[in-house]
């Protein structure tokens, strides 16, 4: 992939490096409010507009818009799909349960169905019927239940079949709809866009809710296709989620660059510890919790790297600072340009000492610094202004300079604590040892050198040799030198054949396993991970036959 194609990510924790990835499909995890998703979702957006792609974003949440001012807003695309599986899979998340069994029946409500409202009506011809299980008869009241529901949310909104893109960033909102009735509009979007478009980003927010590790949904089959299919046409798929156990994990395979935020359960992060190669056991669970906010584990194909990811509008070298651990992510400043009718609700927003060191003028567009959330609506550039204008050279040397006397003096205040703590232990030594010898004079002292004798008891164990055993026929070859090298278990069972002993390799290993437990071996593991052993140095044989000592 191009080189042109990458996007401003933002810094790389501890070095302050700017950091890039290519425009792929992505990955973006981490927990509500804590891990700032959406904020890197947008930012990124806007870049890759400036690339000749254009943007879909599903506006999902169903409390509040999340995207709300970001984007134009787009009609609703959805076709009335009278196709049985993706209608039998929205039941199947609806009851709890897959339905495998009842498929032929089911596909029975699809039968000559032009539209929702046939399939209606022959889901309450089922329904009816006297020998239909209660099984059945429940599936089809949630079948009509979602596709009654999904008809009146429809009268509500703009809906077409055919999608059309005529912005930059096209915002699709359905957050009014059931998530059932947002599942199929999922499924419309993704097969429209695998067919007619070119060099599209799509951003789907909450994955978990339209593909679910459990149960299948009726368009996980249509995201998937589009994930594998689209490389061609430079489509890409922006996922983000916050539960990774709930999620299904077939496209997430597929996605080549992956920002994980924090979590603040274990399972989660065991997820995400699953979704990082190249440096296990150097993160664990307690690295993912402590992330902050903004920041992410990145993970490319060649590289792992903990970023700070820039905001969109945020001064960029308040961003590295961030990076190098000198700022938080809340001291972050923003620079945007208002209208003069939005002026008002800007400054509502600061507080008296912003307003008293922020210079607001009141011609055409103003420009003010605002600590703080950027209010929606308001346009912006993409990329981040700085706001301090780099060090020259010899700034930045001073700065060194002056960091390197404040080090020396901080050293110098520690050797001179250090001194002043050992003279006042000396001072105090001398008066201890001036007491004793003033006790002493005129008395003989004699001083004893006191010594410590150890002995060590040597312990003997007498062992029989039979060599009508295996253990005694290994002991033969132990005292015939054999083990002065390692031997591997190959080796023994050949040397006793060579012995002419009929010997069986199990009950050989057994009994050498045996021995390197009493001490009589010492056995290691190989790097094939086979044993190997040898005679212990402590085992001395006595000259009479049949006998060992240790």
């Amino acid at each position: 992939m191009s080189e042109k194609l990458n996007v401003y990510l933002g810094y790389e924790i501890g070095s302050g490096k700017p950091v890039k990835v290519p425009t792929f499909h992505m990955l973006v995890t981490g927990q509500t409010r804590l891990s700032g998703k959406t904020t890197t979702l947008k930012a990124l957006a806007k870049q890759v507009v400036k690339k000749g792609f254009k943007v879909l974003v599903f506006d999902t949440k169903t409390n509040f818009q999340d995207y709300e001012g970001f984007g134009d807003p787009i009609p609703v695309c959805l076709k009335e799909s009278t196709d049985a599986l993706p209608l039998i899979y929205l039941v199947e998340g609806i009851l709890g349960r897959r339905l495998t069994m009842y498929y032929p029946t089911l596909t029975r409500v699809t039968e000559g169905a032009k539209n929702f409202e046939d399939i209606i009506n022959n889901a309450t011809a089922l329904k009816g019927k006297p020998r239909t299980t209660g099984f059945v008869r429940d599936a089809c009241t949630a079948l009509i239940d979602l596709l009654k529901r999904l008809q009146a949310q429809t009268r509500k909104h703009e809906t077409t079949a055919e999608l059309k893109l005529p912005y930059d960033i096209n915002k699709m909102a359905i957050n009014d709809f059931e998530p059932g009735g947002q599942q199929l509009i999922v499924k419309t979007v993704f097969e429209e866009a695998l067919k007619n478009f070119e060099k599209l980003i799509i951003i789907l927010d909450e994955a978990y809710k339209f593909m679910p590790q459990k149960y299948r949904s009726a368009c996980s089959k249509s995201i998937l296709d589009f994930v594998t299919q689209s490389g061609a046409t430079e489509c890409y798929l922006w996922l983000g989620t916050q539960f990774l156990a709930t999620t299904s994990k077939d496209a997430m395979k597929t996605m080549a660059v992956k920002l994980l935020g924090t979590q603040d359960h274990v399972t989660e992060c065991e997820h995400t510890l699953d979704l990082i190669p190249f440096v296990k056991g150097k993160i664990n669970a307690d690295d993912i919790m402590r992330l902050a906010l903004g920041h992410f584990i990145v993970v490319t194909k060649q590289w792992v790297k903990r970023v700070y990811v820039v905001p969109e509008l945020a001064d960029k070298n308040e961003c590295k600072e961030v990076a190098l651990g000198l700022r938080t992510p809340k001291e972050i400043h923003y620079l945007v340009k208002v209208a003069e009718e939005d002026l008002e609700k800007i400054a509502g927003m600061l507080t008296k000492e912003d307003k008293t060191d922020t210079e607001l003028k009141l011609e055409g567009f103003t420009e003010v610094e605002v600590p703080g959330p950027i209010p929606p609506n308001i346009p912006g550039v993409s990329e981040p202004i700085s706001l301090i204008p780099p060090p020259t050279p010899l700034e930045a040397n001073v700065a060194g300079l002056q960091d390197t006397v404040d080090e020396l003096q901080r050293n110098v205040e520690a050797i001179r604590l250090k001194q002043d703590s050992l003279a006042s232990l000396t001072k105090d030594h001398r008066i201890v040892i001036a007491k004793i010898l003033g006790s002493l004079q005129g008395k003989q002292v004699d001083l004893t050198e006191a010594t410590t004798n150890i002995k060590i008891k040597k312990s003997l164990q007498r062992v029989s040799i039979n060599t009508d055993t295996a253990r005694g026929k290994i002991l033969v070859l132990a005292k015939e030198g054999f083990f002065g090298t390692r031997r591997r278990l190959r080796d023994i069972c050949g040397e006793l054949e060579d012995h002419r002993w009929t010997v069986n390799r199990n009950t050989v290993k057994t009994q050498v396993y045996k021995m390197s437990e009493e001490g009589l071996l010492g056995r290691k593991k190989e790097k094939n991970r086979e044993y190997s052993y040898a005679l212990s140095p402590n085992i001395v044989f006595d000259m009479e036959e049949g006998t060992e000592k240790t």
